[in-house]
């Protein structure tokens, strides 16, 4: 044996013997108190979790609700409630929805699901619709129905809680302004879920993450809950203690500790619900029964002994296997070491002990390959240092260029100007001349222009926009017309009206646009189609222009976005250069792709507000 492996068996043998015996006598009478306090932090964790699980579902309703506004305006405003019904029946359906309601912009509700009774009633008085349809302002939050209200909501019968005298419900709604194509508030859609009798928004998934039974208390009363019934004795209905719910419902503080439930003692944890005027309307629990708590405690007591048993008796053999296996691993570690004190640094260590050596090990693996990607990344980095001044050496050289070209443009201009005065009689090859010098002049004043804009810090002022409405105006744009016309280009638009308005600059994205679909008509000198689409994708919004033209070569694609790049005869090459620094200022990306002799298309996604 090594001197490392004699000193760990000897460690093993001394430590495991009188230490281990008070050790395990102070753990039996502790190791309650311990399961005690670990609920307890579990407790708090759950809880925190359950509360989320709450806000998720409430987050979820408001999302849901949210994206049905385009879908409900159209077919409100063609008239089509019964095609209106049967869709949002199966949208109902799948999202368990215990009401979903449409009003028209004076608060008559039009449209009722699962209640048609409901429809042709006046609920402008709710303060969620009111808001909705006075201020545009969309609300999801907790509430509390009174009888009358759950009748006008087709939901009494379904919330009545026993042991309740005067039954009220709790719901969990969302409300949005109904929007037209005119930003004009033209109705409300309101969902949401009933509470009382129901497990199966709240309290299931909290049992599902957590393991935890749950409950949900409308004031101080029981409506729903995961609590197991006892005999004729149901949580449902009962009240949480006086004083817990004092503390919770008037103090608005969250409570950690021991409580009753149907004869049965808890570790619980509770904590208030609000309603949208911050008042809180109820409670949500969670809980384990302490019986649950102390029959864990005990197996761990039985585990514990046999386990002080068992390492007694096979101390010597683990003290020298380990200890073989650490000096191993340490010997690793040191040969590891010298490799790369060599220069050696592909060189990796294998130790596979699952312990603070392997630790050590895998820290000298992660070193290694920092200290290879830092030496290839201080290489990229001065590659791309180079590339940055040149490109400040560009941008200095072609704002002097500009200015100088500038005045000599002028000075030509004016000679062109007196030239033109001078003439007389009929000099029409002279004069054609002339104006095709203007025209040449007017092209290079455009690329000045083009140069400035590069060289120049770009600023976005970024209004809500729809950014069909920015494709629409591109598309009217006259050069581009005549561009489409000549080149007997046929354009094809796949606009969705669903997607969402986006944050944007109208005129750089205009701008974007307009070299996007320059690029593609003069790839298509002889005729194809231009396809414009947009789609929602997640967070992002699409924009494809797409096109049949010539292709792009696999040598040039990777050069596409390099500024002054350009495989036409005109034009400087920073089309695609300023569309792409524009988009990302916009905190999206631009993807292309190209097969030649087959077309183009590119994807400009942009981010959904949030």
């Amino acid at each position: 044996m090594g001197k490392i492996q004699n000193k760990l068996v000897r460690q093993i043998l001394l430590t495991s013997t009188l230490p281990l015996i008070i050790l395990s006598a102070i753990t039996v009478s502790f190791l309650g108190k311990m399961a005690v306090s670990e609920t307890h932090q579990r407790l708090k964790s759950s809880l925190n979790a359950g509360s989320t699980v709450y806000d998720d579902v409430c987050n979820n309703l408001k999302f849901t609700v949210r994206d049905q506004n385009r879908r409900i305006y159209t077919l409100m405003d063609e008239n089509q409630l019964d095609l209106l019904k049967n869709e949002y029946a199966k949208i109902v359906k799948e999202n368990r929805f215990d009401f979903f309601i449409i009003t028209d912009n004076f608060g008559s509700v039009r449209v009722s699901i699962p209640n048609p009774s409901l429809e042709g009633q006046n609920i402008a008085n709710y303060s969620y619709v009111r808001k909705a349809l006075l201020k545009g302002q969309f609300s999801v939050s907790t509430e509390v129905l009174d009888a009358e209200e759950l009748k006008q909501f087709g939901l009494f019968e379904r919330s009545v809680i026993f042991g309740i005298p005067a039954t009220r419900g709790m719901i969990i709604q969302s409300t949005f302004p109904v929007i037209n194509n005119n930003e004009i508030i033209v109705g409300t859609v309101s969902a949401g879920y009933l509470l009382n009798n129901n497990n199966a928004i709240i309290i299931d998934p909290i049992m599902e993450n957590t393991a935890f039974i749950s409950s949900i208390f409308l004031d101080d009363i029981r409506i729903c809950s995961s609590v197991p019934s006892q005999g004729d004795e149901y949580a449902i209905g009962s009240r949480l203690d006086p004083q817990k719910s004092v503390l919770i419902l008037s103090h608005k503080k969250d409570y950690l500790g021991r409580i009753r439930v149907i004869n049965e003692w808890y570790l619980a944890g509770y904590t208030p619900l609000y309603n949208s005027q911050r008042q809180v309307v109820g409670i949500l629990g969670i809980g384990l029964p302490e019986a649950l708590v102390y029959r864990l405690r005990n197996n761990l007591v039985k585990i514990f002994i046999i386990a002080v048993i068992f390492s007694l008796m096979l101390a010597f053999i683990i003290g020298s296997w380990i200890g073989g296996g650490i000096v191993k691993s340490v010997n690793k570690l040191m040969r590891g070491i010298e490799a790369v004190m060599k220069g050696d640094y592909e060189h990796q260590i294998r130790i596979e002990s699952r312990d603070e050596v392997q630790e050590v090990g895998n820290f000298f693996n992660k070193m290694t390959s920092q200290l290879r990607s830092a030496r290839k990344q201080l290489g990229e980095t001065h590659k791309q240092l180079i590339q940055y001044e040149k490109m400040a050496a560009i941008g200095r050289m072609a704002a002097v260029l500009s200015h100088e070209l500038r005045n000599v443009f002028a000075g030509i201009e004016v000679s062109i100007y007196y030239v033109k005065a001078k003439m007389t009689g009929d000099l029409t090859p002279l004069s054609n001349k002339i104006a095709e010098i203007e025209k040449e002049i007017s092209y290079a004043h455009t690329l000045l222009n083009n140069i400035s804009t590069f060289v120049t810090s770009r600023k976005v002022v970024c209004r809500e926009t729809g950014i069909n409405n920015i494709l629409e105006d591109t598309l009217n744009n006259p050069l581009l017309q005549d561009m489409i016309g000549n080149n007997k280009v046929v354009v094809e638009k796949d606009l969705d009206p669903s997607v969402p308005a986006v944050m944007a600059d109208w005129t750089q994205m205009k701008e974007v646009f307009s070299n996007l679909c320059l690029n593609a008509v003069q790839a298509m000198p002889n005729g194809g189609t231009l396809k414009i689409s947009t789609r929602a994708s997640g967070a992002m919004i699409e924009i494809t222009v797409a096109d049949t033209g010539s292709g792009i070569s696999k040598e040039n694609m990777q050069n596409l976005f390099t500024p002054f790049f350009t495989t036409k005869s005109k034009g400087l090459g920073l089309g695609l250069f300023i569309a792409r620094e524009i988009v990302e200022l916009h905190k999206g990306r631009i993807e292309l792709s190209s097969e030649e002799n087959k077309g183009s298309r590119i994807i400009v996604f942009l981010p959904v507000p949030k």
